[in-house]
């Protein structure tokens, strides 16, 4: 619960900062910025499990969650303005819903960008199951 939190919070905290930073250095580089926030927010995981300190882990989750409001800040009006305005509302919604395709590839993709010459073990065809249920 304390997770789920410290994660929406940062929609709160920093919707409106974020506004400002795109008016200043626009939207492009709100989003490069964005991505960087949010891998320092990983990073800070590290520390947070040696020295398994549940409010360093909020912080993190926090600061991670302080990067995707950032991004979707800037990158849902970002792909608005990309075409004419008559089709932004299509650009938007195919954006959207190609976030659970990614989701349910991403923990396939080590298995796939492996070399294609190895048999795959039974480890990596457990990854390649989700993979396989997309496609058939």
């Amino acid at each position: 619960m304390l997770a789920e939190s410290a994660f929406f919070l940062a929609y709160l905290v920093f919707s409106s900062p974020t506004s400002k930073l795109i008016e200043t250095i626009g939207y492009k580089r709100t989003m490069v910025v964005s991505l960087f926030i949010q891998v320092v927010g990983c990073l800070l995981f590290v520390p947070a499990a040696k020295l398994v300190s549940f409010p360093l882990f909020l912080t993190a989750v926090f600061v991670v969650g302080a990067g995707v409001t950032a991004l979707q800040t800037s990158a849902n009006p970002y792909v608005s303005i990309l075409g004419p305005e008559g089709t932004a509302s299509i650009r938007l919604n195919l954006a959207q819903a190609s976030t659970p395709l990614a989701e349910r590839l991403h923990p396939s993709s080590p298995a796939l960008t492996s070399s294609p010459t190895s048999v795959p073990t039974p480890p990596r065809r457990q990854l390649l199951k989700p993979c396989a249920s997309l496609i058939f």
